[in-house]
């Protein structure tokens, strides 16, 4: 019996994971390990992102921590891989299951990691690792042939962003401009022309008007400021409070400040369905969630249909159906007492059967986790 957690780096960086296989401490000599999504196009991760080809993947760096092997991946992993149900496999540990995948904070942030953010800063949402036990089945329809794939190295250097040239110091000067150049007087009649042992009586009027002008003006000032009264800011007068923030206020909200105001998770639920309507697929997803993770089982079900391939649209968030994810927020709507996701999760299970019958490897994985 294997079981295997999925933790975000303990540094915190985007784009980076930890994997812990318990009792595995035996395949660190091959660490690889496989990802299989319910896609039926591209349903293996490769070197290159998805692909319909198996392919076994190397994480960037193996240890042991007592009898338990611990894989850190970082962006060709966690930028491609969604939250939800995942078959993993690691053929050296004999190990093939499925796990629920959590939310990952990616390495170019974005709106996949808007509800980690919102956690952070002190709002109502809750996220959880889920860690999943199963023993390996007798079948060995998905560890061989299918744990043997690619051998290279998948391992793809971080991309890195440099930070923008400083542009030069900008020099202002702070001598003064060179003076206009002198201009001869004009001719002075003998009569008006001031004596030479002594200053012109009209300079000397001038700088008197000056000094009693300069000390008015100080004066003014300073028995102004004694006696003005201090200004009062009205908009935070304790008498007049400002009035509370109305829904139409939170509904407007950009996130993750949306989640600070509005906490009610049937409002969120509405305010994520009127933006999804809108186009912002992306946004509208998020919300969804952020109502879904506060137990709320009308908001599993929406995000079930999202997913189900018999309610299927396509859109710019959810481009494929994602038979795994339908399944899981199946049954967390009828967990969580939504009586109207039963017969939709029932006619998922019998699809599901059908693609078991049909030879479809992950359709098994998807029953034993949320049926069996």
């Amino acid at each position: 019996m294997s079981q295997i957690s999925i933790d975000p780096d303990p540094s915190g960086r985007g784009g980076f994971a930890q994997i812990r296989i318990q009792g595995a401490a035996q395949a660190a000599a091959d660490p690889r390990f496989r990802l299989q999504r319910s896609d039926e196009r591209a349903g293996f991760l490769g070197t290159q992102g998805w692909q319909p080809a198996e392919a076994l993947l190397s994480p960037r760096s193996a240890h042991i921590e007592g009898s338990d092997l611990l894989l850190e991946i970082g962006p060709e992993v966690v930028d491609l891989v969604e939250d939800g149900t995942i078959g993993f496999g690691m053929p050296a540990a004999g190990v093939m299951t499925t796990v629920i995948w959590p939310i990952l904070t990616p390495s170019y942030g974005g709106l996949g990691s808007v509800i980690s953010q919102t956690q952070r800063s002190g709002a109502d949402v809750v996220l959880s690792v889920h860690t999943i036990d199963h023993t390996v089945p007798d079948s060995g329809k998905f560890s061989d042939p299918g744990m043997r794939g690619t051998d290279a190295d998948p391992t793809i250097a971080l991309r890195t962003t440099s930070a923008p040239p400083t542009p030069d110091a900008i020099t202002r000067s702070i001598l003064p401009p060179d003076p206009p150049a002198t201009v001869p007087p004009p001719s002075i009649s003998p009569v008006s022309r001031t004596p030479s042992n002594g200053p012109s009586i009209l300079v000397l009027s001038l700088i008197g008007l000056s000094v009693l002008a300069a000390l008015g003006g100080g004066l003014y000032w300073f028995l102004g400021t004694r006696s003005a009264p201090p200004r009062i800011n009205q908009s935070h007068s304790t008498t007049t409070p400002p009035p509370p923030a109305t829904a139409d206020d939170c509904d407007a909200k950009p996130l993750p400040a949306l989640f600070a105001c509005e906490t009610d998770p049937a409002k969120l639920l509405a305010i994520g369905e009127a933006r999804w309507k809108a186009g912002h697929t992306r946004e509208g997803l998020v919300i969804e969630k952020a109502a879904a993770q506060k137990n709320f089982g009308p908001a599993a079900l929406e995000l079930a249909t999202i997913y189900d391939p018999a309610h299927f649209q396509a859109s710019k968030a959810v481009p494929v159906a994602r038979v795994g994810k339908a399944a899981d927020y199946y049954r967390q709507a009828v967990h969580d007492g939504d009586q109207d996701a039963v017969a939709p999760r029932a006619k998922l299970f019998r699809l599901l059967e059908d693609r078991a019958d049909q030879g479809d490897i992950t359709a098994p994985l998807i029953l034993k986790n949320f049926w069996r």
